[in-house]
């Protein structure tokens, strides 16, 4: 479905109130994720830290107070309140130093409640010692330690877990959680006792487990807000679509997604929980066009879904990317400014037998970036010499508009590199940018 230009594309009244709403509000630090780690990690505080790490992200999506943006049709957010960012104690609290400045900082910038500081301050003294960053630095060698204070470089993943990775999409998508329960369950069944790894094996696959449960309990919390907001709905067109939200989160995660809607929702539970978890920069959706067609194909050759219903879905998912804030030092502020968190989201580019992968939901991911024109996803575009000409000229003509993106990656060059490097000739036509390459 080419389309020559992106010229009188617009978005719709929905997605442009929601992308209002979003910029209106002004954002926050929370405390509500940091209370709860406070209170697993100290309950659990001899537990295995992978299994008190996924008790305490379970505890946190059964916990973490959730809303619904009026009119949104993507549910899931990272945080207690629209637009905030949570704080991470057990990865690092020495921004504890600048907690009245993080208000009126040059970048960045989080309004922090008087009771946030007071919660904050009062767990502080227990965490001394025992954050990642505490680690890293009580073992980082001298010399590194000099550079950082003399400002020749950093390391922002002190203030990160989980970062610079792209997760498997795919396989939520086509097995749902209850899939992935089961394939825990199998492994942990196969542990041998008289393995020595079995003492460590043994907690990671129960870890699994609980947080597997935790995404579950999470939908579910959702799907029941949908159904209660609904009861309360006058306008009987959001009714509807509220009670149609509260449907789909029956069936995923838990289920394999069946259809367009019900893949996208997928989608972002799993872009988002990572999130809640780490904090972690570049958190990478990868070849979201690659992934995602074959639903939205499929729902387009039954009806189910109209081109114009699914740009909007989208758009949305665009905004979302968006949500994701950082409580960050301000160094790492300032080297990410805009609030960027490097989720790397990339369309076209070869497939693994070599021929072009543009589809109608790449230039549709190009028409989101257009409407939305925000910092995030981190937007790319993988090109080659048989990339449609349509698709070029929508590349160019969106990069022409100003937000910077879509960044430009040459299948010409890059496959032949990974290959040189070891990859297969299918893996490296697969490639995807992670972060900010």
């Amino acid at each position: 479905m080419p389309q020559a230009s992106l010229s009188g594309s617009k978005p719709t009244a929905r997605v442009r109130d929601l992308k209002d709403r979003f910029l209106a509000l002004q954002p926050s630090m929370s405390a509500a994720r940091a209370e709860i780690y406070y209170e697993v990690y100290r309950e659990y505080q001899n537990y295995p830290v992978v299994l008190k790490r996924a008790i305490a992200l379970r505890e946190t999506l059964a916990r973490l107070p959730v809303f619904i943006f009026p009119g949104e049709l993507i549910l899931g957010h990272p945080a207690a309140a629209p637009r905030a960012a949570e704080a991470f104690p057990e990865v690092n609290m020495a921004f504890m130093g600048d907690l009245d400045e993080f208000e009126t900082r040059e970048y960045n910038r989080l309004r922090v409640a008087s009771d946030v500081k007071a919660s904050l301050r009062a767990m502080e003294p227990w965490w001394r010692g025992k954050t990642l960053t505490d680690h890293f630095r009580a073992t980082r060698h001298p010399a590194a330690a000099a550079g950082i204070a003399a400002g020749l470089f950093s390391n922002s993943h002190e203030w990160s877990g989980f970062a610079h990775v792209a997760m498997d999409y795919r396989k939520l998508l086509d097995k749902g959680v209850d899939g992935l329960l089961q394939e825990v369950e199998i492994r942990r069944e196969a542990l041998d006792p008289a393995d020595p790894e079995y003492p460590i094996r043994t907690p990671f696959y129960q870890a699994l487990a609980e947080i597997c449960r935790g995404i579950l309990i999470f939908a579910d919390r959702y799907r029941a807000l949908a159904l209660e907001s609904a009861a309360e709905e006058a306008d009987p067109g959001r009714r509807a679509e509220l009670k149609r939200l509260a449907a789909i989160l029956e069936r995923v995660p838990r289920r394999p997604a069946g259809n367009f809607r019900e893949a996208i929702q997928s989608f972002w539970f799993q872009q988002l929980i990572p999130q809640i978890e780490s904090n972690g920069f570049s958190i990478t959706p990868g070849r979201f066009d690659q992934y995602m067609w074959p639903y939205l194909e499929q729902d387009l050759a039954s009806g189910a879904i109209t081109m114009g219903e699914a740009q909007e879905l989208v758009d949305m998912i665009f905004l979302k990317f968006c949500e994701i804030l950082r409580v960050d030092s301000t160094g790492s502020a300032e080297i990410n400014a805009g609030y960027a968190a490097g989720q790397n989201l990339v369309a076209g580019g070869l497939d693994a037998q070599g021929r072009d992968a543009t589809n109608p939901l790449s230039r549709m991911c190009l028409r989101s970036n257009l409407h939305v024109g925000l910092q995030q996803p981190n937007f790319t575009v993988r090109l080659h010499r048989n990339t449609p000409k349509d698709f070029l000229d929508q590349a160019v003509e969106s990069i022409a508009r100003g937000n910077g993106m879509p960044q430009v990656l040459n299948d010409e060059l890059i496959i032949p590199s990974l290959v040189r490097r070891g990859m297969t000739l299918a893996e490296a036509r697969d490639y995807i940018p992670v972060g900010c390459d």
